[in-house]
């Protein structure tokens, strides 16, 4: 069983550090204001207690609670923790996440690529993705990405237009990795056009 400690959590600004294209002088740490609430991380195996789960999840959530308004959320997750007493762990976090930054904030999802899209962790997420290759070479840019997708979808938030024309979901099964032909072309494509969409 996992305990909080085993996560090693970074909290606040730390949690930057975790991400080298979030580094002081890169171009995606300068195309915004960060702040970091936590993030951990545990060697794989394992069920994670509910007393752990209760206190990282507590803990996530008054940080979020007392900070400043934001425009988005990077939720970078594995998609497949599972918590002792709980089916669907992601899901029920970003619920309480979405308690305290609303129904309008936009969240940017990345995942493993055999993490568990639930019905709910899709419709808490405005965009879901996920690593492409195994082994994970692309995880980087796979959770790059995410975070200036939510940049970009802010931009309409931050300059007072609803939010309405800016849901860019986008979800790929998390079975199986993309095949050659790449399916997913079009639907980026569209996402990429109602991005441009004003209002």
């Amino acid at each position: 069983m996992r305990s909080a400690p085993a996560f090693h959590p970074l909290r606040g600004d730390d949690a930057l550090t975790r991400y080298p294209f979030l580094a002081p002088g890169q171009p995606l740490r300068d195309a915004a204001e960060w702040r970091g609430a936590l993030v951990g991380k545990a060697l794989p195996g394992g069920t994670v207690t509910a007393a752990a789960f209760a206190e990282l999840v507590d803990d996530l959530v008054a940080r979020l609670a007392a900070m400043p308004h934001v425009d988005g959320l990077w939720y970078d997750i594995h998609g497949a923790m599972a918590v002792e007493g709980m089916d669907d762990a992601e899901a029920v976090l970003l619920a309480r996440i979405r308690e305290v930054l609303g129904p309008d904030v936009v969240v940017s999802t990345s995942m493993d690529l055999h993490g568990n899209v639930s019905r709910e962790l899709a419709h808490l997420s405005d965009l879901i993705t996920c690593y492409r290759m195994a082994p994970h070479e692309d995880y980087l840019d796979t959770r790059s990405a995410p975070s200036a997708t939510c940049w970009t979808c802010c931009a309409p938030v931050r300059r007072g237009r609803s939010r309405r024309g800016c849901r860019c979901r986008c979800c790929w099964p998390a079975s199986r990795p993309p095949p050659v032909s790449n399916p997913r072309r079009a639907s980026t494509r569209r996402s990429r056009r109602s991005r441009r969409r004003p209002g």
